[in-house]
């Protein structure tokens, strides 16, 4: 587990309780995801994944995450998968449309889908 800066995770902690209102405990959820996790477990973390453990409505973890990421407590990526083969198709492109990304998946195109 890396060393956790004690001052900069109140001060980001803090900015996101403040960020809008919460319901009871989310931040607290959060919080004692970022102190007990292993890295690698914080690193794949799953938003909905997080809501269906912790009992919380799915739409607020999703927000809860993304504004942890707005507030310097995550990086957030993603990537865009064939529905067939579960190759990538896109990760974090901001330059290419929808329009622009291929439709199908490697595997896909090599198999003739």
């Amino acid at each position: 587990m890396t060393a956790i800066n004690e001052k900069l995770l109140e001060d980001r902690l803090g900015t996101l309780e403040a960020a809008r209102s919460w319901s009871p405990r989310v931040v607290s959820r959060l919080e004692a995801l970022i102190r007990s996790g292993e890295d690698d477990a914080l690193f794949r973390i799953n938003p909905i994944k997080f809501a269906a453990d912790k009992g919380m409505a799915e739409a607020e973890a999703v927000d809860l995450f993304l504004y942890a990421t707005a507030h310097g407590l995550f990086e957030m990526n993603w990537m865009l998968l064939c529905s067939q083969c579960g190759c990538v198709l896109a990760g974090r492109t901001p330059r290419r449309t929808r329009r622009d990304l291929p439709h199908r998946g490697g595997v896909c195109r090599a198999r003739g889908r």
